[in-house]
C-alpha cells in the first residue's frame, strides 16, 4: 500500500464512522471539500462503488462497508505495529548496532560504548564505511574521513597519535630517540603499512631518507597482522596507538606531532539518530572522552 491509498483509506475509516462529511472533516482537521476529494479518488481506486446516494446524503455501498471494515482491521494492526516498534526503539536491549569501519579501530572504540543491544562490527575501509551508512547497511561508521553530508552528523571520538614500535632484540644498547637514528631506521628490518608506508614517510621525511633505503621486509594493509610480525621480532613499524600487542618485549616511541600530524576519528550517522531514546546514551560517548 502506498502512501497516499492509506491516506484515503484513513479518510474511508473518519468519514463511515462520522454522520456526514461535514463532521468527519472536523474529525481529521481537514475542509469538507478536501474529504469529498479523497472520496472521489478513492471510487476512482475501486471497481464498483463506494458510496451511494440516499437521498441528500452519501452512504457507503456494501462494497464500502467491507472496504472500510477491512481498512479498520488493517490500520488497527498497523498502529499496533507502530506502537510496538515505539516500544522497541525506546530500549536497546532488543536492538542491534552495525558499526562499519577499520577493525582496530572499532575493537578500540566498542570498548567504550554504552550500549545494552547487540553491537555488529562490520571490518571495510572509511570511504566504504560512509557509502554503506548511505545505502542504510549500517548504522554508524568510525572514520578518520569527515564526510560532505547535510544528512549525516560527524561526531568527534579522539585523535590518533602515531608510534614507532619495535621488537626489543633489535634496539640493542641503542639510546635516544629511535626515530632520530637514520643508521636504525636504514639497517633494522621494517614493515610497511601499504607500499606507500604514509606513516614511516613522515618519521623519515625530517631525516632526508626514501622508502626506498628502508629494509623492508613486509608489506601489508592490516594494522593487526603488522603489529604481530612486530610482536614475533620481524623488524620495526609506524604505527597508530589504537593497535593493541601482545607482547612485553616491544618497544615503543611516540613520534610527536610536529611529525607525524593525529588523524582525527569521527563518528558519523543519520541525524535522525540522535532523537532515539535507546541511542542517547551510545551517542554520549561519555566513557571514550573520559579517556
Amino acid at each position: 500500500m502506498n502512501d497516499g491509498n492509506f491516506d484515503l483509506l484513513r479518510t474511508l475509516i473518519a468519514v463511515a464512522e462520522s454522520p456526514n462529511f461535514r463532521a468527519a472533516a472536523d474529525r481529521l482537521g481537514l475542509s469538507q471539500p478536501a474529504v469529498t476529494l479523497k472520496m472521489q479518488q478513492l471510487e476512482d481506486l475501486h471497481p464498483v462503488p463506494v458510496f451511494m446516494a440516499e437521498g441528500r446524503r452519501k452512504v457507503l455501498t456494501r462494497y464500502g462497508r467491507d472496504l472500510y471494515q477491512r481498512a479498520k482491521a488493517g490500520t488497527a494492526r498497523l498502529d499496533q505495529e507502530i506502537e510496538n516498534l515505539k516500544r522497541l526503539y525506546a530500549s536497546a536491549k532488543h536492538l542491534q548496532l552495525r558499526i562499519g569501519g577499520r577493525l582496530d579501530v572499532l575493537r578500540y572504540v566498542v570498548q567504550w560504548l554504552e550500549f545494552d543491544g547487540k553491537i555488529e562490527l562490520i571490518d571495510c575501509s572509511s570511504d566504504e564505511a560512509v557509502e554503506r551508512l548511505q545505502r542504510h547497511e549500517i548504522d554508524m561508521a568510525i572514520t578518520y574521513q569527515r564526510p560532505d553530508s547535510t544528512t549525516l552528523y560527524a561526531k568527534p571520538l579522539f585523535r590518533s597519535h602515531v608510534l614507532l614500535r619495535v621488537h626489543e632484540k633489535w634496539v640493542g644498547r641503542r639510546k635516544g630517540n629511535l626515530f632520530e637514528d637514520p643508521e636504525f631506521l636504514k639497517t633494522t628490518p621494517c614493515i610497511l603499512y601499504r607500499p606507500e608506508g604514509h606513516l614511516l614517510r613522515d618519521v623519515l621525511r625530517p631525516l632526508k631518507i626514501d622508502i626506498s633505503e628502508l629494509d623492508i621486509k613486509f608489506v601489508s594493509e592490516s594494522w593487526s597482522l603488522i603489529q604481530s610480525l612486530i610482536d614475533e621480532g620481524a623488524g620495526y613499524s609506524a604505527l597508530p596507538f589504537y593497535v593493541t600487542g601482545h607482547s612485553d618485549q616491544v618497544k615503543e616511541v611516540e613520534i610527536p606531532p610536529g611529525i607525524s600530524p593525529p588523524y582525527e576519528f569521527y563518528a558519523v550517522y543519520e541525524m535522525g539518530m540522535r532523537k532515539m531514546e535507546a541511542f542517547k546514551p551510545l551517542l554520549s560517548f561519555r566513557k571514550l572522552k573520559g579517556l
